[in-house]
């Protein structure tokens, strides 16, 4: 069976700041990879116990379907960048990610090393 393909968005400073506002290079990103055909997958670094704070911001603010968002175990410290290559993994069996935006130079470089095609990096 094929896999889909697929784009990841991170959520904290890359679709929202930390007032709650949009960001659009996360947003147009979405549109974006949305448009080309590929479904959006929202992987967070947020604890799980924020499912439905997040899942609320995202139908309120995420202009397109999404999968998601996937979130690390409550309590679970280890560094991001681990947390979400474990959720790739996962993603990989059903996904063919093809692109991801992410905030955190270390998720970035993950990413990279994972070879997704295409990377875009939101500055701080």
């Amino acid at each position: 069976m094929a896999r889909i393909p697929a784009a990841i968005i991170d959520v904290d400073d890359t679709l929202v700041d930390a007032r709650g506002r949009r960001i659009a290079q996360g947003i147009e990103f979405a549109r974006r990879q949305y448009g080309a055909g590929r479904t959006i997958v929202v992987v967070t670094a947020r604890e799980a116990r924020l499912y439905r704070q997040t899942t609320r911001w995202l139908a309120m603010n995420l202009p397109v379907p999404f999968v998601g968002p996937f979130h690390r175990r409550n309590g679970d410290a280890r560094p991001f960048a681990i947390v979400k290559q474990e959720i790739y993994r996962l993603l990989s069996e059903r996904f063919d990610i093809c692109a991801a935006i992410d905030d955190n130079p270390s998720v970035l470089a993950a990413w990279r090393q994972l070879g997704i095609p295409e990377v875009e990096a939101v500055p701080h």
